[in-house]
């Protein structure tokens, strides 16, 4: 399964080194690895990365993703909930949150607000502490939030990821498919009514009740080829 385009990736920490570490691992073509695997990335978290990356071959298809980066989360609350009420921008399929941010909102606060915007968020919790419980998270966050322990292995990292962001994806077009099947219903419910008022009617007109029909049928193409034109799969 690939994907086709730059999935939005949100990554929240006030370690600013880090954040830069998270876009490296997240748009491996700006360090040419795109023909290697990710493996030799670690040293990056161990501020060892002398620009040398062993020939490792990848299961995952290498993309770039489009990293949003902030140090805050209250500010990063901000730019999501912008990006997610537009209609015509790609949602963030994934939030990376470090735990403890000490001069903003903790990362627990800020998961949840963000949870509160999109309920179908993935959210990769990172921290190198044990803050809350597992229990805590899931019963407050409720589903899809995973964790992983700083300093976090970047093959790993990356495969998560991508992972989640094309779990993301087909959410999102399941939950447009179900739409457009209830569009489908309330339409046809509606034709059903007026075919039966015509039927019914003292002044029963055939060629009517065609050009109504002729109506209906050229809307209903019209609404699924703005539908297919406006949905875009990444796999």
């Amino acid at each position: 399964m690939s994907i086709n385009k730059s999935p939005k990736v949100m990554c929240i920490d006030d370690e600013i080194g880090l954040l830069e570490v998270y876009e490296d691992i997240l748009t491996p073509s700006k360090i040419d690895v795109a023909s290697f695997g990710l493996d030799a990335l670690s040293a990056l978290l161990d501020n060892n990365y002398d620009g040398v990356i062993d020939n490792k071959s990848s299961a995952t298809e290498l993309i770039n993703f489009d990293v949003r980066s902030f140090t805050k989360g209250s500010e990063a609350i901000v730019e999501f909930e912008k990006i997610f009420l537009d209609e015509d921008t790609e949602n963030i399929g994934v939030c990376i949150i470090d735990m403890r941010m000490p001069n903003d909102l903790n990362g627990f606060d800020t998961a949840l607000k963000i949870k509160e915007i999109d309920p179908n968020i993935n959210i990769i919790i990172s921290t190198a502490y044990s803050d809350k419980k597992s229990e805590e998270f899931i019963e407050h966050l409720k589903d899809n939030i995973y964790y992983v322990k700083k300093p976090a292995d970047p093959d790993e990292l990356y495969q998560l990821v991508y992972s989640l962001a094309i779990n993301y994806c087909q959410r999102e077009n399941l939950i447009k498919t179900s739409k457009e099947l209830d569009l489908s219903k309330r339409s046809l419910e509606s034709l059903i009514i007026t075919i039966e008022n015509f039927m019914y009617a003292d002044n029963f007109d055939s060629s009517s009740l065609q050009k109504t029909l002729e109506k209906t049928k050229k809307k209903r193409s019209l609404e699924y080829n703005i539908h297919c034109n406006q949905e875009e799969f990444w796999f």
